[in-house]
């Protein structure tokens, strides 16, 4: 269930605000994979430990998890990109 609601929330997100493209050089798409593996990390360690361990906060974590990877991080790269 919290797949997809971050799937469905984050296609909403992407598709509306986001239109997101593939990095231009091998740089680029490097810096993307290790800032997604340290937000990721960050996410799965930082929330439940502050949050507990019930099910709701895996619910959250996993939605959240999902709705910034599709929407919320290609468009931090994507003004990134514009602005660099």
């Amino acid at each position: 269930m919290a797949l997809a609601l971050g799937i469905s929330l984050g296609f909403l997100v992407e598709e509306k605000y986001v239109n997101f493209e593939n990095p231009k050089s091998r740089r680029d798409a490097i810096v993307r994979i290790v800032g997604a593996v340290i937000l990721f990390i960050l996410l799965f360690v930082l929330i439940p430990k502050f949050a507990g361990n019930t099910d709701l906060v895996k619910c959250i974590v996993h939605s959240l998890c999902t709705f910034i990877m599709l929407a919320i991080y290609p468009l931090a790269f994507k003004k990134i990109d514009r602005d660099g």
